[in-house]
């Protein structure tokens, strides 16, 4: 019997480390956006899906290949519903009344992703499922259908092959340019209920299939993190899912980025981000009586501790909590 009462997912080192000189790019499913969301929050410099969220492993790399080839949109990678033009390349998050500012939105996040990306330490990939849409009038593939008919796609599923065969060429022309670039994979724990149990799971085998041959052919630059198996296998009840029960609740992605941090970030960079949480906590901080010297003390702290991680790592942005402890002050 398992005194512990559950099994838990070991995850090993990496190898390679993150801390606040070491950009990250995350590209890929909501779960991607989960993860870079807490990195942003301890200030490391991270971007997060410049496509807005991307669901399919073709997607994603069509994503990284025109952020790389600084790929133009056409008339075919645009269409207009609901009285908004939306990007069939983009999540809908893209989308505007305006067809012009849409392209202008998307020219400017490419080129902040295509700077990033040539310097960038880290790429992490995170795949949600092997179903495709392809859209009928253009014959392409869509990251998002953006609500139109279902009779105007052709559903598919990708083969282990299809994937592969897409990636190496994609890591090939990554490596190429970024030679030192650790790229990392995850598969998003998030259930695709709407494909049914059983078409969901050989979704996520496929997924599973094709990046552990991608880590055996490129075992220099490509790792796997296991997410997907955190959330099936150490975190197996449904108090750690969300109402819907399909995506993690807080509780749970909180576990699994504690998992990421001991896998990833240095010590120094676990050191140094604690007291950048205290400080941000202390911006929310709301005094019984602020107009105390008591408080003019402990806003002068902060500045002061800001200073001193300022002093070590200039890079990182403090304005917002600087103008909120000196508005404090002068309020006094």
């Amino acid at each position: 019997m398992n005194p512990n009462f559950r099994t838990t997912v070991t995850v090993k080192p990496s190898t390679k480390k993150i801390n606040y000189q070491t950009p990250s790019l995350f590209i890929g499913s909501c779960f991607s956006e989960n993860i870079s969301l807490e990195l942003d929050k301890i200030k490391l410099p991270v971007i997060s899906n410049p496509y807005g969220v991307l669901y399919n492993p073709y997607s994603i790399q069509t994503a990284l290949q025109h952020i790389l080839n600084s790929y133009t949109l056409d008339d075919n990678d645009f269409t207009y519903v609901n009285n908004q033009w939306n990007s069939l390349l983009h999540h809908s998050s893209f989308s505007n009344g305006n067809k012009t500012e849409l392209k202008q939105t998307i020219e400017n996040a490419q080129r902040k992703s295509q700077l990033f990306i040539k310097n960038a330490s880290f790429l992490f990939i995170t795949f949600g499922t092997a179903w495709v849409y392809k859209y009928k009038k253009t014959n392409r593939i869509v990251a998002n259908c953006h609500k139109i008919p279902d009779r105007e796609f052709t559903r598919f599923r990708l083969s282990v092959c299809d994937i592969t065969d897409e990636y190496c060429t994609l890591i090939d022309t990554l490596l190429k340019q970024n030679p030192d670039l650790q790229i990392v994979f995850t598969i998003s724990p998030i259930r695709h209920w709407k494909d049914g149990a059983i078409e969901n799971q050989a979704s996520k085998s496929i997924l599973n299939v094709a990046i552990h041959q991608l880590c055996d052919i490129y075992e220099t630059n490509v790792s796997y993190f296991p997410s997907y198996e955190i959330m099936m296998d150490d975190l197996r009840d449904y108090r750690f899912y969300s109402d819907n029960m399909l995506h993690p609740s807080p509780l749970a992605i909180s576990y699994i980025f504690e998992k990421f941090k001991t896998s990833f970030l240095t010590k120094e960079t676990v050191v140094t981000s604690d007291k950048i949480i205290k400080i941000i906590k202390a911006t929310q901080h709301r005094p019984y009586n602020p107009h105390t010297e008591e408080y003019r003390q402990f806003c002068e702290n902060q500045i002061n501790e800001i200073k001193i991680i300022q002093n070590n790592i200039p890079s990182i942005d403090w304005s917002a909590e600087l103008d909120i402890f000196k508005n404090n002050i002068g309020q006094l």
